[in-house]
């Protein structure tokens, strides 16, 4: 990803086309869309930029919130995989923010000359008075401005606030299915309390370093990416309610085959379905007993 400052030296005078917007967990929708975008660039031979703003508009105004599909990193991997030439973060603050969209279009597309087609989702809209688009491809310019239609799959439209709700009820298949792919959470091994070792069960503690979408607390199965190889596993997303007395939000990872330290290793934890809700038991023998028939209803689901 490059910020827009330098943009206009890597793109220098080749003519672009762009296509703007979140594109947070670039699911079946953004990639859709996109594939339609390169195979236009392709046809005009232009190059194909993605304008994507920093941070996301929602933790802009909100930044406790917890909201992120993907972090900046994998959507910025995710986008230029799909083979776009150049990913522009556009720094999304107080002076962005206050632009009108007429103000948006003129500074950061239309004083491009070279710029020859914009290509936008469905639902989006221009600056802080969420101006509609459509004048732009009325200009008297060798410009094409292209809506692209909503995608539906399964009878409903593709979304990342579809996507958002379906995590949050526990529903992992269905967003994964409307991603196109596991949903991930990506963060550092780093140490903790070790008493999943002393149970029996060694567990990695995961610290995300972005603000990542919460789904709903409890178990679930998972995968995980570790120093390039994967490895199956349970992952407890909560808060220990057995265990600890904070209210702070835990990621401790089970992995089936796999027992060395990682500390400070990255992982990227790929969340494949929803096992049971987060309890608290009477004591730690009860919470090994659970791990135990956990970890066996998992191993008799592989079969």
């Amino acid at each position: 990803m490059i910020s827009f400052k330098d943009f206009e030296p890597a793109i220098g005078d080749k003519e672009f086309g762009v296509s703007i917007g979140n594109f947070d967990g670039v699911h079946l929708g953004h990639q859709n869309l996109l594939k339609g975008f390169l195979s236009e660039c392709k046809n005009r031979s232009i190059a194909s930029v993605v304008f994507t703003f920093t941070p996301h508009p929602a933790l802009y105004f909100d930044p406790a919130k917890h909201h992120l599909l993907t972090s900046y990193r994998k959507k910025c991997q995710m986008i230029k995989e799909l083979g776009v030439d150049f990913v522009v973060e556009l720094a999304f603050d107080k002076k962005l923010q206050e632009m009108t969209g007429k103000e948006f279009s003129e500074k950061m597309l239309l004083s491009y000359k070279n710029l020859k087609l914009l290509w936008v989702g469905h639902d989006f809209k221009f600056g802080k008075d969420k101006e509609d688009p459509m004048w732009i491809g009325e200009l008297d310019r060798d410009l094409k401005f292209q809506r692209f239609p909503a995608f539906q799959c399964e009878k409903e439209t593709v979304s990342s606030s579809l996507i958002r709700n379906y995590l949050m009820e526990g529903n992992v298949v269905a967003a994964n299915r409307f991603l196109g792919r596991s949903f991930s959470i990506e963060g550092m091994v780093v140490e903790g309390k070790k008493l999943g070792r002393k149970l029996g069960f060694p567990t990695m503690n995961v610290n995300p370093n972005y603000p990542f979408l919460i789904p709903a607390l409890g178990v679930y199965k998972v995968r995980c990416i570790l120093k390039g190889k994967t490895y199956e596993g349970l992952m407890n997303l909560g808060r220990n309610p057995s265990i600890d007395f904070d209210d702070r939000i835990k990621i401790e990872v089970h992995l089936l085959k796999f027992s060395e330290d990682v500390y400070g290793e990255y992982v990227e934890v790929l969340v494949d379905d929803y096992v049971r809700e987060e309890r608290k038991f009477d004591d730690l023998e009860d919470l090994k007993a659970q791990i135990t028939l956990d970890k066996r209803v998992y191993e008799k689901s592989k079969k």
